[in-house]
């Protein structure tokens, strides 16, 4: 009898982490869903026939930036892959122009990115800022005529840690790897994860 009791804890056990595994998985997708929602605006405005200009942009870069708080940067490249104009913003709000270390790497992304009209998320990378984490990719077009990229660089230890704060991976020891080191885990302090 106690064994019967304890092999059915087992497989109850089991099947509580495997449906609060795939909770978890929903929930972090939907979280990169918003995101992409960001992006997907930005590239449909851009696609409008009017003329859209580089204040225009960068107002709607700085509110995207003020509101998705787990974009760094947000990067308007032409055609050709020449970065047009770029924003991030500061700690104490105020928005700045910002070098892109990963050009070279977007463009290798860019052939990716035109396979499809929905924004393409890189592998892992090195932010600028330093830290791990990935771009989002749109391409833009006009009159079927490719105008350029919107990218967003979005570090994945702000993202995560958001998610963890609002609760959504209770009890749930979380770690994610890209081909072996350790970028991100709610048990382990960010200063000791390597970047």
């Amino acid at each position: 009898l106690v064994q019967a009791l304890h092999g059915r804890q087992l497989t109850e056990l089991k099947y509580d982490t495997e449906r609060r595994a795939q909770d978890i998985q929903g929930r972090l997708f939907r979280l990169f869903e918003s995101r992409t929602r960001a992006i997907e605006r930005m590239a449909q405005r851009l696609e409008m026939p009017d003329v859209y200009s580089e204040a225009a942009w960068k107002t709607d870069a700085f509110l995207h930036l003020k509101m998705e708080r787990s974009f760094e940067a947000l990067v308007q490249f032409d055609a050709q892959g020449v970065e047009q104009w770029s924003l991030q913003v500061r700690l104490d709000g105020t928005a700045e122009k910002v070098r892109v270390n990963s050009a070279d790497f977007l463009r290798t992304q860019f052939a990716h990115a035109l396979e499809t009209l929905t924004p393409l998320i890189t592998e892992g990378v090195r932010l600028e800022s330093g830290g791990w984490g990935v771009w989002m990719l749109r391409p833009v077009r006009r009159d079927g005529r490719l105008m350029g990229f919107i990218a967003a660089s979005v570090p994945m230890q702000t993202l995560l840690e958001k998610f963890i704060r609002e609760g959504d991976a209770y009890g749930f020891d979380i770690s994610i790897r890209d081909r072996g080191p350790m970028h991100f885990s709610n048990q382990v302090p960010a200063d000791k994860v390597y970047r």
